[in-house]
């Protein structure tokens, strides 16, 4: 399994910043299970059928970006307020999956998180 991040970030005259951060992950490994029933003493038991590995998730691909605005007043005291918008790009990679065999094998289960815009204030003095 592998990730890879970078990130960037410019500052604009007067207080106004941009930044940006790409994240890449490998899909994780799977492997196909099937439940056995019947034995008295263990009534059912899952077991892999395949090697780990045979099966991958999708890998997953992130953009987050982040604007941010400051203005100082009295000196010391300052206001600063930012707008950070997660997976801006509406990724909607598949995070988790059936791994029975059976009608509903590789059905998805998860998907990653939709756009997220999160807006906050910091006052500092």
């Amino acid at each position: 399994e592998w990730i890879g991040k970078s990130s960037a970030s410019y500052a604009f005259p007067r207080g106004l910043t941009l930044s940006t951060r790409y994240e890449h992950r490998s899909g994780t490994p799977q492997a196909r299970n099937v439940l056995f029933r019947g034995g008295r003493q263990i009534p059912t038991f899952v077991m892999n059928v395949e090697p780990v590995g045979t099966i991958r998730l999708p890998n997953i691909n992130t953009v987050d970006v982040r604007l941010e605005k400051s203005f100082t007043f009295h000196r010391t005291h300052r206001i600063s307020a930012w707008l950070n918008v997660y997976n801006a790009l509406n990724a909607n990679t598949v995070t988790a999956q059936t791994l029975r065999s059976g009608s509903s094998f590789l059905r998805p289960t998860a998907f990653l998180s939709p756009r997220i815009a999160e807006l906050s204030i910091q006052y500092r003095f």
